[in-house]
């Protein structure tokens, strides 16, 4: 296993999420938001890492970078559209 593609994506994580904080003007920073992009970062690293695809460091964080936000959109767009609703519903009945 490729150690530095996983800290490549933990990087390109808690890239990806201070930039995004950083372009909402008074937002307070929510530190669940944080460690959600993170960890998407390190399991895309871990998924670059376990693929033996030989990368040098700034092509992982490049990669890993361009992963974060895709998988994080689909993974807003299931819970918004579909689990969320469902989720919703059993809690409160809605």
């Amino acid at each position: 296993m490729d150690f530095v593609a996983i800290a490549s994506g933990i990087g390109a994580g808690v890239t990806y999420s201070l930039t995004a904080w950083g372009k909402k003007k008074g937002q307070p920073f929510d530190a669940v938001k944080f460690g959600t992009t993170v960890i998407i970062g390190a399991l895309s690293g871990l998924a670059f890492g376990i693929s033996g695809v030989p990368f040098d460091v700034t092509t992982t964080y490049l990669a890993n970078l361009g992963v974060v936000p895709v998988v994080e959109n689909i993974l807003k767009t299931v819970w918004r559209k579909v689990l969320g609703k469902t989720v919703w519903r059993k809690i409160f009945g809605k």
